[in-house]
């Protein structure tokens, strides 16, 4: 389609691992890195604000990425990275929120999602639980990017095991939980094992 659409990549809610600096970046960071990259790379001007950088940087003809305070304000598009936290500072055509979770802040009660023209998700069952656990979320609004992971596929390379469990390893994700119960399990069933993988 069209190129140098002006586009605002807002990742500000990214504070685990770092965006804008080196360092180990986790799949969102990277996923928000090759998303800009590939903009740019086909002919849109991308702005990428993080929570990290102390001063602006340009990655390209056509790449800048910015700090948490001197940015850009006013795109064509503008991408908000896990939550609408700070989408107010912003004037755009299209308001867009990309999250690779089911909780993103959709503020009180859900109330912005009706803002929201576009949830690029990672499969439909990714959709499918992001409209179940906020309703203000109509499906027909979420794209489907095709970066996620399908279960079907998943379970055949990976067959049930009486006693296996298998959990997301993201600190976000419930590992310090695991971490912090495993000597529990070990007492209740000695052949137990834990196998860490990212």
């Amino acid at each position: 389609g069209c190129r140098g659409v002006k586009v605002i990549v807002d990742g500000r809610n990214l504070k685990l691992y770092p965006l804008g600096k080196p360092g180990f970046h986790g799949g969102t960071e990277t996923y928000v890195t090759v998303l800009s990259g590939g903009l740019a790379a086909a002919g849109h001007i991308v702005h990428v604000v993080t929570a990290d950088l102390e001063t602006d940087e340009q990655r390209g003809p056509s790449e800048h990425w910015w700090g948490p305070k001197a940015h850009p304000t006013h795109a064509q598009a503008v991408v908000m990275v896990h939550g609408l936290g700070g989408a107010g500072e912003y004037s755009g055509d299209h308001l867009i929120l990309a999250t690779n979770g089911i909780d993103p802040d959709l503020g009180p009660d859900g109330e912005l999602a009706g803002i929201v023209a576009a949830f690029p998700v990672f499969s439909h069952k990714h959709g499918e639980l992001l409209c179940k656990r906020n309703p203000t979320v109509p499906k027909e609004r979420c794209i489907v990017t095709g970066l996620g992971v399908d279960p079907l596929e998943y379970s055949e390379q990976n067959p049930k095991v009486a006693g296996r469990i298998w959990v997301g390893n993201d600190p976000t994700r419930g590992l310090w939980h695991v971490l912090d119960i495993f000597e529990e399990v070990i007492r209740l069933r000695p052949e137990a094992t834990l196998h860490i993988s990212y």
